[in-house]
């Protein structure tokens, strides 16, 4: 994959965009660390990623709808993104339709 930060080419930054519980919170705070762990920094704002984490835990359908809204929008913003969506929402129901590739 090719580095979106040319002044860091060895330096590979990433984003976690968290939706639900404390749980949850606490599991994107232990990707952090584990990213951290193999050479990986936080986006700070401004920096464009090289991953995003999109963590879902959804219980309501207005849950769903935000998790899907963010992971189609960042499809579009940037088409090369690589969107690795992680809990306990999966894109299995028809709601999904055709949208971007997400890896869950």
């Amino acid at each position: 994959m090719p580095n979106r930060n040319p002044s860091f080419p060895d330096h590979p930054f990433f984003q976690i965009i968290t939706f639900g519980c404390k749980v949850n919170q606490c599991d994107s705070a232990g990707m952090t660390q584990e990213l951290a762990a193999r050479g990986w920094s936080p986006a700070s704002p401004g920096v464009v990623p090289d991953l995003v984490l999109v963590n879902t835990c959804t219980v309501t359908a207005r849950g769903d709808q935000q998790a899907r809204q963010t992971i189609r929008r960042l499809a579009r913003e940037d088409p090369g993104l690589p969107i690795w969506g992680n809990g306990l929402y999966g894109p299995a129901g028809p709601e999904w339709g055709s949208g971007p590739p997400v890896i869950y």
